[in-house]
């Protein structure tokens, strides 16, 4: 395909995101040369950034900053895609700087410091769970001793519930609709936790966690019908779970002691077709398969 446009961008993670004519992308750009990282736990300061360009020319129609100093692993950019919601986008850097913007001119309406609201600290590799509008809130993981997420006014940023104890991984919240209820799940550090996004009331909690200190939750749960698939690479691989309000069932799940495992999705999300699922499983290259 013909190349339309080019922009350039900074270092970052998190995929753009396109809606009424404009691109909203965030990164990250470095007081030093970040090359020297080469991955390594350190200190990186720079500026983190969110643009917004016309999508069919690729020309900055707005742009908004602020310093940032960083404390994670791969010290490259901001994780989370931009969440656009009718005139307001939601933006969450990697040290959880959470902004509200205006679509028209990137003015700020509101933030939150999550790490100095509620005293806790970015996980190891950042935050990474984008920002989730339900109604009129807007849930984001914070991860604390007392809240791994908490939902805010979408238009004030004023708290309206946090739910569960449970750490923050590296998957987003995930949005559905079972037996006429709406549901919301979330695949916390150790597990998933099933709520009721409007109240944040929490049906169930199942562990799901390999046993490693860098252990990884971070591949989207899956929806389909009225069962939940979730997965990780590390260890323990795959389980698929039925849900009704208040409880689940386990249709399968790897086998703990087996070395092969059915399904080890990492970073990616599997997409469901048909009755299977399509993804990438396995941690790196040779191993990361089709």
């Amino acid at each position: 395909p013909a190349v339309l446009w080019r922009a350039p961008v900074a270092g970052g993670y998190a995929g753009p995101a396109v809606a009424a004519g404009r691109v909203f992308v965030t990164d990250f750009v470095s007081a030093a040369d970040l090359q020297a990282a080469n991955f390594e736990r350190k200190t990186a300061a720079g500026t983190e950034r969110v643009l917004c360009c016309d999508a069919a020319t690729g020309k900055t129609i707005w742009k908004h900053e602020y310093p940032v100093t960083y404390t994670v692993s791969y010290p490259a950019g901001p994780r989370c895609t931009p969440t656009v919601d009718g005139d307001r986008v939601y933006t969450l850097g990697t040290e959880g700087h959470l902004c509200c913007l205006a679509v028209a001119d990137g003015k700020i309406l509101w933030s939150r410091d999550l790490k100095a609201d509620y005293k806790t600290k970015a996980a190891l590799w950042g935050y990474a769970s984008h920002p989730l509008v339900d109604g009129d809130r807007l849930v984001c993981v914070v991860s604390t001793d007392t809240a791994h997420a908490v939902a805010f006014d979408k238009r004030t940023g004023a708290v309206r519930y946090r739910f569960s104890d449970e750490l923050a991984s590296y998957a987003s919240l995930q949005l559905a609709t079972l037996g006429g209820r709406r549901w919301a799940f979330a695949f916390c550090r150790g597990g998933l936790v099933a709520f009721e996004p409007s109240t944040g009331k929490i049906d169930f909690e199942y562990p799901w966690r390999a046993r490693t200190l860098e252990s990884v939750n971070a591949s989207t749960p899956v929806v389909v019908g009225d069962e939940v698939f979730i997965s990780e690479t590390y260890s323990i691989g795959s389980s698929l779970l039925k849900v009704a309000p208040g409880r689940h069932e386990v249709v399968w799940s790897d086998d703990p002691t087996r070395r092969d495992k059915s399904f080890k999705a990492h970073w990616n999300t599997p997409i469901f077709v048909d009755g299977y699922l399509y993804g990438c499983s396995g941690r790196n290259p040779p191993d990361a398969e089709l």
